[in-house]
């Protein structure tokens, strides 16, 4: 059984909403929209906040993130094949680090689970 198979296991047995994205070799803007319909689709209990939806960066992307997550109960969040993503747009991890987006960063460091796993790159 491979890592991200594990990681998918483990999120269906939690018994918690979560959201599992993928991400591959997509252009930037690819990504987010693929982003943005993988949480619409999630079991989050606000996921309807993504629907019908198009947002233009990762830190919009990210602070609509927080507007789905429950006050009151933790989730996960998997970012799977993450080398991608950031070789894909890099402003990504800009995002999630920077102060523009201190509320996903304090929300998820009290309320929630981030969990992030990656493709390990060979030379």
């Amino acid at each position: 059984m491979g890592k991200s198979r594990l990681v998918e296991e483990f999120l269906d047995r939690a018994g918690l909403p979560y959201v599992f994205y993928t991400s591959s070799t997509r252009s930037a803007g690819e990504e987010l929209e693929l982003f943005t319909r993988e949480v619409a689709a999630s079991n989050l209990p606000s996921a309807n906040v993504f629907r019908d939806v198009h947002v233009s960066s990762w830190d919009a992307a990210l602070r609509l993130l927080v507007a789905a997550l429950p006050p009151d109960r933790p989730i996960l969040i998997v970012f799977d094949e993450l080398p991608y993503l950031t070789v894909a747009d890099p402003a990504f991890e800009g995002a999630l680090q920077s102060s523009s987006t201190v509320t996903c960063r304090d929300y998820l460091s009290r309320s929630s689970a981030l969990a992030l796993t990656s493709r390990v790159w060979k030379r």
